[in-house]
């Protein structure tokens, strides 16, 4: 989500004055992030890709002698966006820390169960993806996805056999 600033300045009679705000946005790890002027009064909109970093920011805004700051957190997001396309599942890291998947992926078709071991250590923002074909024999699947943190389920997927000669003897 996007972090919105309003920075406003007021007289001892409580009346807006109009002027210039010096700020800072600082990161979790206390790295400057982004210096910006905003006028009182008006709203200051920070992109997300700055917050991809889970941990607590901090914002700091001055005019003449007035300081103010406030902090707020980012959580740690673990997301993982799962799809099937031909014959392969398509995984993308759409979280903002390190995904690591260890499971299984098991291929029904009637009472035969085939178990492909599922591993990968995605980035942030990074894909990566099984080919099927090059596992299972030409049919239609049910396919569930288990692992350490989310479970899918895919229903009537038609897999294609590219599977070499060794793996279909």
């Amino acid at each position: 989500e996007s972090v919105f600033i309003k920075g406003t300045i007021f007289d001892q009679a409580e009346d807006l004055i109009k002027g210039d705000l010096v700020g800072v946005l600082t990161g979790p790890d206390n790295v400057v992030l982004k210096e910006f002027t905003v006028v009182s009064g008006i709203v200051y909109n920070f992109s997300t890709s700055w917050f991809s970093l889970p941990g607590k920011y901090s914002v700091e805004v001055e005019s003449n002698n007035l300081k103010n700051f406030l902090n707020f957190v980012v959580k740690e997001v673990k997301n993982i966006d799962v799809n099937v396309s031909g014959n392969k599942i398509l995984f993308k890291n759409m979280g903002n820390v390190q995904y690591i998947q260890r499971g299984d992926i098991d291929a029904v078709v009637g009472d035969v169960v085939y178990k492909i071991p599922l591993s990968f250590d995605l980035k942030v923002g990074e894909s990566t993806f099984v080919d099927l074909s090059s596992e299972l024999p030409q049919e239609r699947y049910n396919l569930s996805i288990s692992g350490n943190y989310a479970n899918f389920s895919f229903e009537n997927k038609f897999i294609e056999d590219n599977r070499d000669l060794g793996k279909k003897v």
